[in-house]
């Protein structure tokens, strides 16, 4: 009687403990099932969420909709020393924008190894990451935000929407963004209306555009994307480069090369976004750099509307407080090589007065190419000095 009551005591022990733990099991099993759950909608709620829709009163017919629906973004792309910071910064100073200064210098050392179609396929999908906010389509874009944010410390890639607060706790903490792809696409979708890439050309893959457009409009139906190719005299550009000693001047036996260089980068690139007016004539513009320092006020204007963007009063400001500085402003910023932060009246015309008849001669015959496509016209011996 004895065993038997001991044997019953241990079996209901045993039950008993059977029961704590599969409760235990069971209310874990729950609590991961609710957890999943949650996680899976508010992952919907967040990443995939859509703009809200503003009623105007009017009904728009499906077509009309769906291209205002469009994200709109504006790619720049120009040689060094043609005005491409300063437009650049000046999307940059737009709150509305996400905007990416020099995403190529980022990849930069995995283009160095790739063959010529891993590099355009690796820069198109940098820019749709930008351009689309789609980061996640891809693992070239995914990857594009692990190393930016290992390569912050380089300061050649700059954006203040990547290392913005909805990124970054203070200036040295920042999330790696290439873990939550989705959530980086998210908030460039949601939290700016715009978004701006400027390039600089000898970091575009074999410095050539080509590899870039038109397939760049043809794989983001979705976003209507804007081109703009900033182009400067060669006179002009080649005269600020030996001023920040970018160039050796002539007689320099190097110069005629470095000179010739520059304008056999320039040519192609403005050959080929002609080729594409007749198709793409409403997504491209060429401005030169002469039009931006002759009234850099209306350039903004200008390209803001080419991209269907709204320029706000704080973006016109920033403009005429960088291109008429105070003279203590300018006094501060003019020892600055890269600043952009200019007196524009008369300085694209410049080198006319500061450069020697013997360095513009050599310069017009060798980029006589690239001059006659822009309709540039020889300098008159008379113009020097």
């Amino acid at each position: 009687m004895a065993i038997c009551i001991r044997e019953n005591a241990v079996l209901l022990a045993m039950l008993y403990l059977t029961s704590r733990f599969a409760y235990k099991v069971m209310t874990s099993l729950a609590v991961a099932i609710l957890l999943g759950v949650l996680f899976v909608y508010f992952e919907r709620e967040l990443l995939l969420e859509e703009p809200e829709r503003v009623s105007t009163g009017t009904a728009e017919s499906p077509r009309d909709a769906r291209e205002s629906s469009r994200r709109r973004s504006l790619l720049l792309f120009g040689h060094d020393r043609s005005g491409t910071t300063l437009l650049s910064k000046m999307f940059d100073s737009d709150s509305r924008v996400f905007g990416m200064y020099e995403p190529f210098w980022t990849t930069h050392y995995d283009m160095v190894r790739q063959t010529f179609d891993e590099k355009v396929r690796l820069a198109r999908d940098v820019l749709t990451g930008f351009l689309s906010c789609n980061f996640s389509a891809s693992e070239n874009g995914v990857d594009f935000l692990r190393k930016f944010r290992f390569r912050l410390d380089e300061g050649r890639s700059e954006s203040h929407a990547l290392t913005s607060k909805h990124f970054c706790k203070g200036t040295d903490e920042c999330m790696d963004l290439s873990l939550h792809p989705n959530y980086t696409d998210w908030v460039c979708r949601n939290r700016y209306k715009y978004s701006v890439v400027k390039i600089a050309t000898p970091r575009i893959p074999d410095t050539r555009i080509a590899g870039i457009l038109p397939r760049l409009f043809e794989e983001n139906p979705h976003t209507d994307i804007k081109v703009v190719h900033i182009v400067r005299d060669p006179r002009g550009n080649v005269h600020s480069r030996i001023k920040i000693e970018w160039l050796r001047d002539h007689p320099d036996p190097r110069f005629e090369n470095s000179v010739k260089q520059l304008c056999d980068e320039v040519t192609p690139n403005v050959q080929h976004l002609n080729s594409l007016l007749s198709k793409y004539g409403d997504r491209i513009m060429i401005i030169r750099y002469k039009e931006i320092a002759d009234d850099p006020v209306g350039i903004a204007k200008r390209l803001y509307k080419f991209a269907g963007f709204e320029i706000s009063d704080e973006v016109l400001d920033w403009v005429k407080r960088s291109t008429t500085p105070s003279k203590k402003t300018l006094e501060k910023e003019i020892g600055h090589p890269y600043s952009h932060v200019r007196n524009a009246t008369g300085n694209a015309e410049r080198w006319r007065k500061e450069s020697p008849i013997e360095r513009v001669r050599v310069i017009e015959r060798v980029c006589e190419p690239l001059m006659r496509i822009l309709g540039l016209e020889k300098m008159e011996t008379q113009e020097i000095n």
